[in-house]
């Protein structure tokens, strides 16, 4: 049989205050004070759990839409915490170079698209002159050439190659132009 030697003592095993033992003391029922002045524990536990008193719970606990607001309140520092795991992640991708900010990406590709467009746009000027009084075939491989000619020099620059973003998309474009080759452009 284990004891406590005092209120401080009892409350401390019972997880409740002095003031809610002194109370409880106060009640007919209570298992009181032992012969010796101390406090049975179990009997005192026991006591609790018949009369439903450990189980009780504040005013807050009983009112819905405080309870609605913690279960909130929980739910948004989980969500919280996902998203910082999240942000987390996305920075350790960006230190290791698996992403790209988008700025970049678009910055990267459109330079390239913009100087294959304008040397399409130049074909007809650098061209008209050569193929002007050929027969068409001649024609048609002239133009064929310079063309071919023009993507080639469409890709990402060098230095990006071995980025994890890049090297791939620079990789499509170099199937483009073998693609493009074997179709005779």
């Amino acid at each position: 049989m284990k004891l406590a030697s005092s209120t401080k003592a009892l409350a401390a095993e019972l997880g409740c205050t002095r003031r809610t033992i002194s109370a409880w003391l106060k009640r007919p029922d209570s298992p009181g004070r032992t012969a010796t002045g101390g406090f049975n524990i179990s009997r005192w536990q026991k006591w609790i759990s018949e009369n439903g008193l450990g189980t009780r719970t504040s005013s807050a606990d009983r009112d819905p839409r405080l309870q609605a607001l913690k279960n909130e309140k929980m739910r948004l520092q989980s969500e919280k915490i996902a998203l910082e795991t999240v942000a987390v992640a996305i920075q350790n991708r960006v230190a290791r170079g698996e992403l790209v900010r988008m700025d970049d990406a678009k910055r990267v590709v459109g330079d390239a698209w913009g100087a294959m467009l304008r040397q399409l746009r130049q074909t007809k000027h650098r061209i008209s002159a050569q193929v002007c009084g050929l027969d068409s075939g001649t024609a048609s491989r002239l133009l064929a050439d310079d063309l071919a000619q023009t993507m080639r020099q469409f890709s990402i620059p060098e230095g990006l190659a071995r980025h994890p973003y890049f090297g791939p998309l620079r990789a499509q474009i170099e199937e483009l132009h073998d693609v493009l080759q074997e179709d005779g452009l």
